[in-house]
């Protein structure tokens, strides 16, 4: 897989679309509409069910993928689809994405959501998002409510902490959003945290620098947090957003506790996407000009 630059005169996005080979798996709305933002109908979109496997037969896998072919066509999306038999869903997952693949294409990002089947065991759900990012594939776990979904599909809330880490992948994940048709009109609100009143104009100055040197239209906030509380601070900005973005830390030997925390600190914000950047690639190539 590959990024292109794109030089400052071009506006197309098609570029940064055609390096997202992505596997989404379950079928839900949100899951759909989001993974086809993120590849705009131009990179390698799968949609993906897992299902026991001691309840599938062959002609039922066929039937089944019939189902979710024309659903996504109503809605749009143009997608592989693939039906896994595996005991759970868990190793249905990682069946999937070690095996996966049209030739040279190996999807680069799996998008995953917090349904009832893949949240009800968080040691095994933490398990199978480290082992996606040791397979260097780069993770988006999406939690949203169905009945609320997306709301007007009109604000998109960044939380950022720089462009190392996961920060330059949020940033082309929020400009394919913005971009994508269903959130045409949106805009994104960049959101960064500092310390103290000494240190928010130069970062805000830094923050408009590198929004002037990208493909983006993006609005800068540098908040001062004053000793206060980082969710705090991200519940009372962005309570009222439609879609909001936010880094996940690398797995490590706690990961169960820190993902209980994060859900819990969480549990009051609007559509939210969790970013793990797992991929060698310097994304800062795909969106800043020379």
């Amino acid at each position: 897989m590959f990024y292109r630059k794109v030089s400052k005169s071009s506006k197309s996005h098609k570029t940064i679309g055609n390096g997202l080979k992505c596997i989404k798996i379950n079928v839900e709305n949100q899951k759909h509409d989001l993974a086809n933002c993120f590849s705009h109908s131009q990179g390698l979109l799968t949609v993906s069910t897992v299902v026991p496997e001691e309840s599938i037969t062959p002609e039922r896998s066929g039937v089944l993928e019939s189902k979710i072919r024309d659903y996504c066509e109503r809605r749009g999306v143009r997608a592989l689809v693939r039906v896994i038999p595996a005991p759970d869903a868990y190793s249905g997952v990682k069946r999937l994405v070690e095996a996966y693949g049209v030739g040279p294409l190996i999807p680069n990002s799996v998008l995953l959501g917090q349904n009832h089947e893949l949240s009800k065991d968080r040691k095994k759900f933490c398990s199978l998002v480290s082992d996606l990012y040791r397979a260097k594939r780069n993770v988006f776990i999406l939690r949203a409510e169905e009945k609320m979904g997306f709301r007007q599909r009109k604000r998109i809330d960044i939380w950022w902490g720089g462009l190392q880490g996961n920060g330059a992948l949020m940033l082309i994940l929020g400009y394919l959003t913005q971009t994508s048709l269903i959130w045409k009109g949106s805009e994104v609100h960049l959101r960064m945290v500092v310390k103290d009143e000494k240190a928010k104009e130069e970062t805000f100055r830094n923050l408009q620098g590198i929004i002037e040197r990208t493909r983006t239209n993006f609005i800068p906030h540098v908040i001062t947090s004053s000793g206060q509380n980082f969710w705090d601070l991200v519940l009372e900005h962005s309570q009222d957003a439609d879609l909001v973005f936010l880094g996940i830390r690398k797995p490590q030997d706690d990961f169960v506790n820190y993902w209980d925390k994060l859900l819990t600190e969480t549990t009051n914000l609007p559509a939210t996407v969790f970013v793990l950047a797992s991929e060698e690639i310097d994304f800062k190539d795909v969106l800043l000009h020379d």
